[in-house]
């Protein structure tokens, strides 16, 4: 959907004194004699120009008073005085120079200036070339006659008008993140660098650059992924550039020979590879089986056809070993007590055809078990690990997370052990259990001097200190949710207990009532570490209150989550309602909503999204307003400007690339905090 510029953000030239020139940039090369300013003669299409205030030479460039060239190629000039903003409009071309700004904008591109527009005696003057050559002109300067000549198109200056015909025009700054092209698309993706996009496929940007960040290119073509190096990649694939526009992640057109370090190359497939910052490649598939350094002085030979991921220094990250390896994952070989089943207590094999990663110093991070294998979960303690079960290992060499094959008698504290069951996962740190299934129903301390039985066959989750932070009881159980109070919760469901061993969350065995409201039995309930419902299902519908003293009708039946300050975060409405949105907006701070729906609110009271009942006009900046559909959910700031909603008709709304979108009836926008759009939706 291509942008128009809206003729509100910018007004017509008001004074001829102040507006007289635009600005070209040019460079002067060679030492020339020390002409006076006022020799340089400016021709456009061969004839003298005459002006009122003479040329200017800042930093090696030609500053001209352009009003008069503008004028005469039929560019148009407006002026916003209290930004001191020049906006110069030719056919489908707009440049936006900004007084003193080493920037300016090209159809929504920022270009940069070697030189800045500059205002003297009551005149604006900038660099030729630049300005010129964006609205299509050709500037040659004669260094020995001291002459600017433009010429406002290539068939006036002899050149052959065909020869520029096909060359893609600069269309950034036409759509906005989000939209989906109706035809091929040249787009920026760096300052003087293109590329074309796919029809029917979506384009995201870069906010305020406008150069392109995402998208599906629609050929094959030749890119940068570093400074200096480039290669072609492929179309209707996805590619992604980072900010600086240099490609972070494509399709390779063909099999290409790539660097993943210094000096070190793979011939990867025509398939996705990511690059680093310093342009080397992160990830990738090699054509061949490469043998490759996993560790300093140690190498392996890896499948072709799997993904590989390097380290910045050129060691695999991960790959796929192409036969069985036999790999460490421990530097302390003195740890290994004699006897262990298929390890020597620092290596172990892991089988051809399964992915193993690497920690940094190439020691064995995540892998398959070829076969069962006894491996450390800490100091010459070992456990036997399952054969073809994945097991991590910590940076140090010890299990984090793996399945065992034999129920274990096995610590969660220094002092305390529990059954865990075969064949399960356990995840440890430091030696001790944060994770396991029981082999028994099992009491275990949820707080000191607190114990609870836990279900056999079921997970419990231990905090630092050893006690129990989630777990499944064996039966209903009174539990504290504060010092003072209990609840009686459910067993064969899930438990959660907070920092202190009060209740956290769990499902009632009776309907409970608080403060505010009653809450369902059977249901799940949510309490904070000041024992306070912040999440539940409402038996029976309730108004509750919201953080500016209004209070909201809620639905029987629904989930209703709360703020930290115990007002109405999330809820159904019971029916039609009027709420606020704003406190600011005075004269329209409340909307009609639609009952039997969600809607959710601010900490201070305020709507932050909700269901319109009817097409609604709303503000999303300061004076500016839009029609928002019916029946469609709208989102909020908490300033009470729209963040997004669906638009019920037409609407031209200024992007954050200063720019004005055409929005059509039925999408959905984003506007950023300013009111400025960001994306769209359709």
């Amino acid at each position: 959907m291509k942008l128009r510029y809206h003729h509100r953000l910018y007004r017509r030239v008001t004074s001829i004194l102040i507006i007289s020139a635009l600005l070209v940039t040019m460079t002067l090369t060679g030492t020339a004699p020390a002409f006076a300013e006022s020799d340089i003669i400016v021709k456009l299409n061969g004839n003298i120009l005459t002006t009122d205030t003479s040329p200017k030479i800042v930093n090696s460039r030609v500053l001209l008073p352009m009003r008069i060239i503008f004028e005469a190629v039929g560019a148009t000039l407006e002026w916003n005085g209290a930004t001191q903003v020049i906006t110069a409009k030719k056919d489908d071309t707009v440049v936006i120079i900004q007084v003193g700004s080493n920037t300016a904008k090209v159809n929504g591109s920022v270009k940069v200036l070697d030189t800045p527009a500059v205002i003297e005696n009551n005149r604006t003057l900038v660099p030729v070339r630049f300005v010129t050559e964006s609205l299509g002109c050709k500037v040659d300067w004669d260094k020995i006659n001291r002459i600017v000549s433009i010429q406002t198109s290539a068939g006036e200056s002899g050149a052959d008008s065909t020869q520029t015909a096909d060359l893609p025009k600069d269309k950034t700054g036409n759509f906005v993140s989000g939209e989906r092209l109706m035809e091929d698309t040249d787009f920026y993706y760096a300052q003087n660098k293109q590329a074309k996009f796919k029809a029917d496929t979506v384009v995201e940007f870069y906010p305020k650059t406008g150069y392109i960040s995402q998208g599906v290119l629609a050929q094959n073509t030749e890119l940068e992924y570093a400074p200096g190096k480039s290669t072609v990649f492929k179309a209707n694939r996805p590619v992604t550039f980072n900010s600086k526009g240099y490609v972070e992640k494509a399709d390779l057109a063909e099999p290409t020979t790539l660097e993943y370090a210094p000096n070190q190359s793979l011939l990867f497939k025509d398939m996705t590879v990511e690059f680093s910052d310093n342009g080397y490649v992160a990830r990738g598939i090699p054509v061949e089986d490469p043998e490759l350094r996993f560790q300093d002085g140690v190498r392996t030979l890896f499948s072709k056809d799997k993904e590989v991921a390097f380290y910045p220094n050129g060691n695999v990250r991960k790959a796929t070993p192409k036969r069985d390896a036999y790999l460490q994952y421990n530097q302390d070989k003195l740890s290994a007590p004699a006897k262990l089943d298929n390890t020597d207590g620092h290596s172990a094999t892991f089988p051809a055809g399964e992915e193993v990663s690497f920690h940094p110093n190439g020691l064995v991070e995540k892998g398959v078990l070829y076969q069962d294998t006894a491996l450390p979960y800490n100091y010459n303690q070992y456990l036997v690990f399952k054969k073809g079960s994945t097991v991590t290992f910590s940076s140090d060499g010890y299990v984090t997370k793996g399945i065992i094959r034999d129920n274990q008698y096995l610590p969660y504290r220094e002092d305390k052990h529990l059954d865990v069951a075969p064949s399960q996962e356990v995840v440890f740190e430091k030696g001790l259990l944060k994770e396991a299934t029981l082999l028994y129903d099992t009491k275990l301390e949820y707080r000191s001097d607190s114990e609870l039985e836990f279900k056999a066959g079921t997970r419990v989750y231990f905090n630092d200190k050893g006690y129990v932070i989630r777990g499944t009881l064996t039966s209903g159980s009174k539990i504290k949710y504060d010092p003072t109070w209990e609840v009686l919760i459910m067993g064969d469901k899930e438990v959660e207990f907070n920092s202190q061993g009060y209740i956290k969350s769990g499902y009632l065995a009776d309907y409970f009532s608080s403060d505010k409201a009653v809450y369902a039995e059977h249901t799940k309930i949510e309490f904070d570490d000041n024992g306070k419902v912040l999440y539940g299902t409402l038996r029976d519908g309730v108004s509750l209150p919201l953080g500016n003293g209004y209070s909201v009708e809620c639905k029987a039946g629904t989930e209703v989550f709360y703020h930290p300050n115990y007002t109405v975060k999330e809820a159904t409405l019971r029916s039609q309602a009027k709420l606020p949105f704003s406190h600011d907006l005075t004269n329209a701070n409340q909307i009609l909503l639609m009952g039997d729906t969600k809607i959710t609110f601010n900490e201070k009271g305020y709507i932050s999204s909700a269901t319109l009942f009817q097409d609604t006009l709303l503000s999303y900046a300061k004076d500016q307003v839009a029609e928002f559909k019916g029946g469609t959910v709208i989102e909020f700031y908490d300033s009470g400007y729209v963040k997004s909603g669906t638009l019920k008709k037409d609407t031209e709304l200024n992007t954050n690339l200063d720019t004005v979108y055409h929005a059509p009836a039925g999408c959905k926008v984003y506007f950023d905090t300013a009111g400025l759009l960001e994306r769209v939706e359709r």
